[in-house]
């Protein structure tokens, strides 16, 4: 019998892939993964591990209270005792004081206090991540564009190694995640508990260290000028808002520059780091860099850091630094594009506004880094601060710039393989890596 002698039509559909499935698997994925991580991280090694947890340990020791900063010493790592060497932590202790309070006390417990805080710190990056698809899922078109997008968070593996270990950075991660989520409700309702939330995140990221306050803080600001800026009117109230919660996120730092005089103190253990790590490198009796070939080693080892690792990389792994550089450059078209809709033609599209504050910020904490680092070089020698976790607060921002630019392209075809390649590039990297 054939189809059209039959008493019902029948329809060959072609298989399709349900993006909330497939986003979901790659939540799961990030969470095992990050999970597996947190079973193995070594703490002497990666993201300055020993040092947080010596932090965590100091505020245990006080019962809760910040301690000095001065005050803070190094544990060994084998016993889980105190040393005689100063710790150069220059964080707030906020998230070490919620750390302390999650675990059992650290000296002498040996490693399963220290799994129960790396698994703290995955849940508390998984929590963020949540928040960031949320994010996403508000401002992109189509289901390819979706999975492209929660691709790109869900396979960072600079931010699967940093979730499974003790680090500001995860808190800052977590902010930056509602700071975003509650922008982008912001935007399409105009609701106060949306701004409210914003908020939250505002001082959860700045709770953690500055350049939560810098990124966060910088994209709030950069938001609300724009949207004055084509015409809307800020009530009074979200206004009020807004101050009151810069007063809040802004306090540790106060504290800081009037304690040490400046938000990042520069402490004796935080020299003696620079000094002795230099002088241990062979940097420090190297003559120093000019500034513009200091900016493009430093912006050389910041696509470096999209993959850590602790050894000789690879041929393959060298070769695989292009795709976080191609991703880079491509969103950088796209901020400049959000910039032309915004800026030039005072369009109120709310992806192009989260894109080109975002990008601002991001940018002004780039230049903030590199001025600061230089100094740091001029002075030791020292060549080791193009850390790219530290933007981790505005990760989203990348991707979703790179689908903005990927719509410019006049033929669907390309669109379509731009798409696909973008999905398919952080799984590809993940698994070089």
């Amino acid at each position: 019998m054939t189809t059209k002698n039959m008493p019902f039509p029948v329809q060959a559909h072609a298989p399709t892939l349900r993006p909330g499935l497939v986003l979901w698997a790659c939540l799961l994925l990030f969470m095992v993964t990050a999970s597996l991580t947190a079973l193995r991280v070594d703490v002497t090694q990666g993201f300055d591990e020993l040092a947080h947890l010596s932090y965590v340990a100091e505020i245990q020791d006080a019962n809760g209270a910040a301690v000095p900063l001065e005050r803070l010493r190094l544990l060994d790592p084998a016993t889980m005792q105190w040393t005689d060497n100063d710790n150069y932590l220059n964080h707030p202790a906020p998230y070490y004081q919620l750390m302390a309070a999650m675990a059992p006390r650290l000296i002498g417990a040996g490693a399963g206090a220290v799994i129960i805080l790396h698994f703290a710190n995955v849940a508390i990056v998984g929590i963020g991540l949540l928040l960031m698809l949320g994010f996403g899922r508000g401002l992109v078109r189509a289901d390819a564009e979706w999975i492209a997008l929660g691709l790109n968070l869900c396979c960072i593996r600079l931010l699967i190694e940093l979730a499974g270990a003790v680090n500001n950075d995860n808190l800052a991660f977590l902010g930056g995640g509602a700071l975003l989520f509650g922008l982008g409700r912001y935007l399409r309702r105009g609701a106060l508990s949306d701004l409210l939330l914003a908020c939250i995140g505002l001082i959860v990221a700045s709770l953690a260290k500055l350049t939560g306050l810098m990124l966060c803080g910088g994209t709030l600001v950069a938001l609300l000028t724009l949207l004055v800026w084509t015409g809307k009117r800020m009530p009074l109230l979200h206004l009020g808002v807004v101050l009151l919660a810069f007063a809040v996120a802004a306090w540790p730092f106060v504290a800081f520059w009037l304690a040490y005089g400046s938000p990042a103190p520069d402490t004796f253990a935080q020299q003696s780091l620079l000094r002795d790590g230099a002088a241990a490198a062979g940097w420090a009796g190297q003559a120093r860099m000019a500034f513009p070939a200091y900016v493009l080693m430093f912006l050389t080892s910041f696509v470096e850091g999209w993959m850590p690792v602790l050894s000789e990389r690879t041929g393959l792994q060298w070769g695989a630094l292009a795709i976080p550089a191609c991703m880079l450059i491509l969103a950088m078209d796209g901020i400049r594009r959000a910039g032309v809709a915004v800026l030039v033609q005072r369009r109120r599209d709310s992806l192009a506004m989260l894109i080109l504050a975002g990008g601002a910020a991001a940018a002004g904490v780039m230049l903030v880094h590199i001025l600061f680092s230089y100094q740091r070089h001029l002075a030791t020698g020292w060549m080791m601060d193009a850390y790219p976790r530290y933007y981790l607060p505005l990760l989203p921002i990348v991707p979703l710039a790179a689908l903005y630019a990927i719509r410019s392209l006049p033929d669907a075809r390309h669109r379509r393989l731009a798409r696909g390649l973008m999905a398919g590039a952080p799984l590809l990297f993940a698994l070089i890596g």
